[in-house]
């Protein structure tokens, strides 16, 4: 099963690609994507592992709360904020929002050890995972 630290080492390392982060932060930003999200559908699909469209939303579901009540605010504080802070301030507010981000994924983490992934790939993770936000936003991405 996938375990929180190797999960989050790997999420670490797609993210650390500048144009992998430049375009989750888009998604994120225009689309109301949740990077998290979309680093383990990377990270599945990397695993040959699969989820369902109804295991996608109900990850969804679970993290939603945590996100609107916590992680989206501080990160629109933290942005607000920038141009007054000196740099040393605003590392240390980007290293919270991480902390935030990281419990984010023990909630998703927690949620997929009680699923069952698939081994064999239909389609990817990542396309299911679009779907749903195209779905669900009706955005085209």
């Amino acid at each position: 099963m996938i375990w929180r630290e190797q999960h989050w080492q790997h999420c670490e390392a797609i993210y650390s690609h500048t144009s992998t982060a430049k375009e989750c932060i888009r998604l994120q930003d225009q689309h109301g994507c949740n990077v998290n999200l979309l680093l383990l559908a990377l990270y599945l699909d990397r695993s040959q592992l699969q989820l369902s469209p109804v295991h996608w939303q109900q990850l969804k579901q679970a993290i939603t709360p945590w996100y609107q009540q916590t992680v989206d605010p501080f990160r629109r504080i933290r942005r607000k904020a920038k141009s007054q802070l000196s740099d040393q301030h605003y590392q240390q507010l980007l290293a919270t929002e991480l902390i935030l981000e990281r419990h984010g994924q023990t909630i998703v983490t927690a949620l997929l050890q009680k699923m069952h992934l698939e081994t064999t790939l239909k389609t990817t993770n990542l396309k299911i995972l679009i779907g749903n936000i195209q779905h669900n936003f009706n955005c085209t991405i």
